[in-house]
């Protein structure tokens, strides 16, 4: 899919706006429309209401000028005392105009923001549904501000900004009718000043609003990172001293932000400001014209005026409405280019794979084969070139290699998070890509770094299940056989004590036999342990050992390790050399036999 030319132009981010949304998103939007028209109508009634009013009020003897229809109606209404009831009048239609108004909001919200969680939702399902790889090379600072920044911006400052300023608009317009029906020439002399200063201003700010747009995004996402690294490295800072470089480079995105931020302020007040200077001048001036051609023009001039000011009252905030968004609409294009361009990205991207015709359940009695597997991260060498060996069930195999032979990109492959470029996996002779669903939920994984949720043992240990659906003796067989007893019943609230974020209040070796026990909650036929032993201490060590035999001939196991304690009782161990097998054996066979396995033992 050919990702989307970036919008240059309100028009055109509006256009891309809308080319995100279904069709029936865009029915409700497009329903908006004529509840603007509605509003506008409302406004406009309660102008002419005002104008009535006004005429009353200074010439209580002398009917309005109404067309014929409506003089019928007036004389029963108004009758010799016409002040009160043309008042209850307006406060009635008021009281209308704003009811409806007050509902037309209310629709208006619910379109908005469902709209909003239709696109979160779907962001967060394409992140969520996206292949391994896009998740390898992705930004994670660009991922959340596109969820969160940018979203805002798409619907609040260009959707629902369009629907606004043509609300806006139309109320501006209906106005202008009773105006124009009021005093033709002098509305139109008005119109024409106002008109040409509005176009003025958005000539000279749109590129400018665009520019800032662009620069606020970046500075926004840089901002993000930079927390984040700041969080994720706070123990490496606190330690090499390092919290100056930190300060001073958040410090500085932090005032380049502030000034980004007031050059808008800046830009998008001259217009309000020209604009309201231009309508007094052109009003008074145009009243001073018409008080100069005489007595009986004076007299006009007062419930006219009136009007004027009623109009100005309600027309400049509108007009100002108007400038703030056309000018949120170019300042959010850049936002709109970038969240457009990330969806199209999410779309070519081939996401996870679906499962291919397969008849019959996946069963794992017999052996794991790779045959032949190959692996190239897009145009760069194969990490893993025709590596074939074979996993019996129920065994253990080690897997060892120098740092870069393959051994971490063979584990995504048995993971199923990646596909061989060729070659392929075999679970007693069907294809794991296959079934990779069902392969999933019979393998479990240890991984270096386990990611844990500032939350309860028990929910970390019951990854991704509400609570209701959490079983009670399976997790505490799975903390049981995962060594975590002692340390369950050393917490001060055992199962329900809250780790901190990430497991900050555990140590390493807790938050391993952690991995571990999550991996085991399941019940997996197959564990893979991905260096979970590395940076264990002794103690640990050993009870992770335990554990180990403990699970022997119960289910099969793949440890990729370097210690040799580790891997010394399995069954048999595959040595990878760049990318290939260089080796395969027990042990003590590849100790007596292979020097690169004895090199990286450090026993030579």
């Amino acid at each position: 899919m050919t990702e989307p030319a970036p919008p240059r132009s309100p028009l055109a981010a509006l256009g891309a706006c809308l080319g995100l949304l279904s069709r029936r998103q865009r029915w409700g939007w497009a329903a908006l429309v004529p509840l603007s028209l509605l509003s506008a109508a409302a406004e406009a009634a309660g102008a002419a209401a005002v104008f009535l009013l006004i005429r009353v009020l200074s010439d209580p003897g002398t009917p309005p000028p109404l067309p014929g229809v409506l003089r019928g109606p007036w004389e029963r209404l108004a009758g010799d005392a016409p002040v009160v009831p043309v008042t209850v009048f307006v406060v009635l239609v008021y009281l209308a105009k704003n009811l409806f108004i007050a509902l037309t909001i209310d629709l208006q919200s619910r379109v908005v923001y469902r709209t909003r969680a239709s696109l979160a939702r779907r962001l967060y399902d394409g992140y969520l549904g996206a292949s391994y790889r896009f998740h390898l090379r992705r930004d994670s600072a660009a991922l959340i501000h596109r969820l969160t920044e940018n979203l805002d911006k798409v619907v609040h400052q260009t959707l629902a900004g369009a629907v606004a300023a043509l609300t806006e608009i139309l109320v501006v317009a209906g106005v202008l009718a009773v105006l124009i029906a009021a005093s033709p020439g002098v509305t139109l002399a008005i119109v024409a000043i106002l008109g040409a200063v509005l176009a003025a201003a958005l000539v000279l700010l749109q590129r400018r609003l665009f520019v800032l747009g662009e620069r606020e995004i970046a500075l926004k996402q840089r901002i993000l990172k930079a927390v984040q690294q700041t969080l994720d490295g706070i123990k490496e800072i606190r330690v090499m001293g390092r919290e100056g470089f930190f300060r001073r480079r958040f410090a500085a995105r932090q005032e380049e932000l502030a000034r980004v931020g007031r050059r808008r302020q800046l830009l998008e007040l001259v217009p309000r400001l020209l604009f309201e200077s231009s309508f007094i001048v052109a009003t008074l001036l145009v009243v001073v014209l018409l008080a100069a051609r005489g007595e009986q023009a004076s007299r006009e001039v007062v419930p006219l005026l009136g009007l004027y000011a009623y109009a100005g009252f309600r027309v400049i905030p509108s007009f100002n409405r108007i400038l703030m968004h056309l000018n949120n609409l170019w300042f959010a294009s850049p936002a709109v280019e970038e969240l457009t361009a990330g969806l199209g990205r999410l779309a070519a991207d081939p996401g996870e794979p679906a499962p291919a015709a397969a008849t019959g359940e996946l069963v794992f009695r017999r052996r794991l084969v790779l045959e032949r597997v190959s692996y190239a991260y897009e145009e760069r060498r194969a990490v893993l070139d025709g590596v074939s060996f074979t996993i019996p069930q129920g065994a253990a195999v080690g897997l060892v290699g120098a740092t870069g032979a393959g051994k971490s990109t063979l584990v995504d492959l048995l993971l199923g998070l990646l596909a061989p470029t060729a070659g392929r996996i075999l679970v007693d002779g069907a294809d794991l890509r296959a079934h990779l669903a069902a392969w999933r939920r019979k393998v479990g994984y240890v991984p270096q770094r386990i990611f844990l949720a500032d939350d309860t043992l028990r929910r970390n240990v019951a990854f991704g299940l509400p609570e209701a659906e959490i079983d009670r003796r399976r997790l505490e067989a799975a903390a049981r056989l995962a060594g975590l007893e002692r340390l369950v019943a050393e917490l001060p609230r055992g199962l329900d004590t809250v780790v901190g974020e990430r497991g900050a209040r555990l140590s390493g070796g807790q938050r391993q036999l952690l991995a571990i026990a999550r991996a085991l909650y399941h019940d997996p036929e197959m564990l893979i342990f991905d260096e979970a032993t590395s940076s264990l201490d002794g103690r640990t060590e050993r009870v992770l050992a335990g554990v180990l035999e403990a699970l022997r001939g119960r289910k099969t196991l793949l440890l990729v390790a370097h210690r040799p304690s580790t891997i010394r009782s399995c069954d048999e161990v595959v040595l990878l050399q760049d990318g290939r097998v260089a080796a395969r054996g027990t042990w003590r066979e590849l100790a007596e036999r292979h020097p690169a396995f004895r090199k990286l033992m450090g026993w030579e």
